[in-house]
């Protein structure tokens, strides 16, 4: 095999969220084991009965009993990151969870605490698109739809 060193890439690191899995070893051992994660919703995160009807065609209601979920979503150690209580409160759980699991992955490669070659080093995420942020405008919204602010 040739090696090229410009083109050379290692993972030395990995760490993730799933539901029911809240590492990598988690998530392999539920594939073994073909474990579902789907189940009704989590009473913390919302009131399913307001939003379901069994009915395909019922509108703004949703007809699925089960979803996957990430537990945890509101513990996050902001002192770590240096963030304030409320500006922690107003960052994407999706965002908190990626600070969270990118460390986690420089911890599973050892590089937490020891030096290394950052210079030819890149961490790499995926994070999906939020809607968390319009989330927090709805009590806002809703107030200026209210006085008739959108015509």
């Amino acid at each position: 095999m040739k090696v090229n060193r410009d083109r050379d890439i290692a993972v030395v690191g990995m760490a993730g969220r799933f539901p029911d899995a809240p590492s990598i070893e988690t998530l392999w051992s539920n594939i073994l084991e073909k474990k579902t994660s789907f189940r009704p919703p989590l009473a913390e995160r919302w009131e399913h009965q307001n939003v379901y009807d069994a009915s395909h065609r019922a509108k703004n209601k949703t007809y699925t009993e089960n979803v996957a979920q990430l537990e945890g979503v509101g513990r996050f150690a902001s002192k770590h990151f240096g963030f304030s209580g409320r500006r922690a409160e107003q960052t994407d759980p999706q965002q908190r969870f990626m600070l969270e699991v990118a460390r986690e992955s420089l911890q599973d490669a050892g590089l937490e605490r020891r030096p290394w070659d950052r210079e030819h080093s890149a961490v790499f995420v995926g994070v999906s698109v939020t809607e968390y942020g319009r989330y927090l405008c709805q009590p806002v919204r809703a107030l200026q739809a209210n006085g008739g602010q959108f015509g």
